[in-house]
């Protein structure tokens, strides 16, 4: 990422600690920096990213992503935030049904979007 003073910040992968990215209401954290979108020029992931549709921590929620549409079983619609790689929040579509939060990404342009469902964040890739 690039820093509105110029600055260049990496975090590599494959190393002893993989860094963690979350983002928050006004920013992003790796690991334990802490990063405000107002100081954020640029954000970049590298092109040999997994683009596989999702990595996330809630695989005991059985979260799952098919057709650009990610179905979350028994969260609050209020709880789910959408942003896109550069940190700008988008509104998908929500709708709940079944007891199930579906979060439709197909309006979206084709993109990685990072997903904030409570407390925890995931990566979604959306292909065309």
């Amino acid at each position: 990422m690039t820093l509105t003073d110029g600055t260049l910040v990496y975090y590599l992968l494959g190393g002893d600690v993989n860094p963690m990215l979350r983002f928050v209401d006004d920013g992003v954290t790796v690991n334990t920096d802490a990063y405000s979108f107002s100081n954020l020029k640029n954000f970049y992931i590298s092109q040999t990213d997994d683009p596989n549709g999702i990595e996330h921590k809630l695989a005991d929620a059985k979260v799952s992503f098919s057709h650009h549409v990610l179905a979350i079983p028994s969260v609050d619609a209020g709880s789910v935030r959408v942003y896109s790689v550069d940190g700008t929040r988008v509104h998908p579509v929500v709708r709940s049904e079944a007891g199930f939060l579906f979060v439709d990404l197909n309006h979206l342009p084709q993109g990685i979007y990072a997903v904030k469902v409570g407390d925890t964040s995931l990566k979604v890739v959306k292909n065309n």
